[in-house]
């Protein structure tokens, strides 16, 4: 923890009273997951929520908050190998809870091959973000039909995890490769068109 890192959070934490307060970080040792890091750091603003299905865009090293946020959420969910910090995030989300940084390092992350979030497995991460996207996307009016832009692994493996409500508001994937347009992807029961992506209907969720 860097020695200003206390007095800069708290007085963010007291302009935004409502939200989770980070920081940018610093790793140990240097150069590990630089893309990672990188991209986190990058964020700021706006970009904190519109990429808040990719990952958590706070660190949560980083995290500083109101006791009153933490409360409102109902603390971490604690089963053994669960994503605990993406969970929160997402719970903190939907109860309309705020995300703000302060925009230097303020916290050293430590790597190293034995931390256990690299006991999460991949579907498990994906699943809590999929709940999340229906929960506060796909309930919307403006979602009731809404095209999926790749009909590739990605794409079609996001079909696969909505929720059998879901795939019924799915009215194409949209594609470049001709070998994909005009087949239909079938899953199950489910017959679903691809279309070249200048014929597809907004709004777009892109794999």
């Amino acid at each position: 923890m860097f020695p200003d890192r206390l007095a800069l959070q708290l007085k963010s934490a007291t302009d935004h009273p409502d939200s989770i307060i980070g920081s940018n970080f610093t790793r140990e040792p240097e150069g590990s997951t630089a893309r990672y890091t990188n991209w986190c750091n990058s964020l700021s603003g706006d970009s904190l929520y519109q990429q808040q299905y990719r990952e958590t865009t706070l660190a949560m090293p980083t995290w500083f908050m109101a006791r009153q946020v933490y409360e409102k959420v109902g603390g971490f969910c604690e089963t053994y190998c669960s994503p605990e910090d993406l969970i929160f995030f997402h719970r903190h989300l939907d109860q309309g809870g705020g995300l703000y940084k302060v925009p230097v390092p303020l916290v050293m992350y430590r790597y190293h091959p034995g931390q256990t979030s690299f006991k999460i497995h991949r579907l498990t991460l994906t699943q809590v973000r999929m709940d999340a996207f229906v929960r506060r996307v796909l309930s919307l009016p403006s979602w009731s039909r809404f095209t999926i832009w790749g009909a590739g692994r990605d794409g079609r493996k996001f079909f696969k995890m909505l929720p059998p409500d879901a795939k019924a508001h799915v009215a194409a994937f949209c594609d470049v490769d001709p070998k994909k347009i005009g087949t239909p992807y079938q899953y199950y029961d489910h017959f679903v068109p691809v279309v070249h992506f200048s014929d597809a209907v907004k709004p777009f969720v892109v794999c």
